[in-house]
């Protein structure tokens, strides 16, 4: 197996990235060889690694079509830390293969809160689609065929998320589900802790709004406690006694949507996604979410 990463010249955390790679080739060297695509000054001390092959690229637009180059060779998996859109425009422009007919695009997310008993994946249109009836059986169908066949075979259940709990727009258009054993049924966010299923499908503002929300929730709590540092001693006391538990939330909670690598699906291979934010962990999972 061959695994292609494509870097970026603004990524925030080079030396990590670079380190995530180090750490995955000692890791999987009986099951891939890495090929790294970028700008040289990314890869001053890994260069000269014996099973790591290099280009070297200054342009993204170039990367990438250096990377889809390998789009036919056997055994090869993807990780691009270029934004989907720029991915997808490219692998057109590039004339990537798509999966099938109907040049159905999407993304799955893995998803996770210390409260679950499990994670979940978020099935997400990418607003790429129109998001009828048709789409969405096609989406799940694709999604099913993915998940399945990295679950040794176990088909996966799922839900629609809805923002009310009687929604009659959404009723209709997961009617196509009703016959499906997996489907089962809507989903409300405030359910999301505890989800009873394997993945979520919806529409993309639906999906698009939850992330944004917890996003836009950890940046208020991250702002507040950076303030801590101007309250008083009493409070100061008070907040030291409960830096244990915020350590264990903050290393529990997926803070990023794409701390596992976003699946992006569609064209002849998945692709993985990765942000240019991304740290060592981050793109570890991501790696590691590519052998699957």
């Amino acid at each position: 197996m061959n695994t292609i990463i494509e870097l970026i010249s603004d990524i925030k955390n080079p030396n990590e990235v670079i380190q995530a790679v180090k750490i995955f080739e000692k890791q999987n060297q009986k099951l891939t060889s890495i090929t790294l695509i970028g700008p040289e000054k990314l890869m001053a001390t890994i260069k000269d690694e014996k099973t790591v092959k290099t280009f070297f690229s200054n342009d993204e637009d170039k990367s990438l079509e250096i990377a889809f180059s390998h789009i036919n060779d056997k055994d090869t998996n993807f990780i691009f830390f270029s934004d989907y859109t720029k991915v997808i425009s490219e692998a057109i422009k590039n004339k990537v293969p798509f999966i099938n007919a109907s040049k159905t695009i999407f993304a799955i997310d893995k998803f996770s809160l210390p409260e679950m008993g499990q994670f979940v994946y978020f099935v997400n249109t990418l607003n790429t689609n129109k998001e009828t009836k048709t789409t969405f059986k096609e989406i799940n169908m694709l999604s099913q065929n993915y998940l399945t066949k990295h679950s040794k075979g176990k088909t996966k259940t799922f839900k629609f998320l809805t923002t009310f709990e009687n929604d009659e727009k959404i009723e209709e258009l997961t009617s196509v589900f009703k016959e499906d054993k997996a489907y089962l049924g809507l989903i409300t966010p405030t359910d999301l802790v505890n989800p009873e299923c394997d993945y979520i499908l919806s529409k993309s503002e639906i999906n698009a709004t939850f992330f944004d929300g917890f996003k836009f929730a950890f940046t208020v709590s991250d702002a507040l406690y950076k303030k801590e540092t101007s309250l008083n001693f009493l409070t100061k006391i008070g907040n030291s006694l409960t830096k244990s538990a915020r350590k264990t939330i903050d290393l529990r909670f997926d803070k990023k949507t794409r701390s596992y690598g976003t699946v992006l699906i569609g064209f002849k291979s998945p692709f993985i996604l990765t942000s240019k934010d991304a740290k060592l962990n981050s793109v570890l999972a991501a790696l590691n979410t590519s052998k699957y």
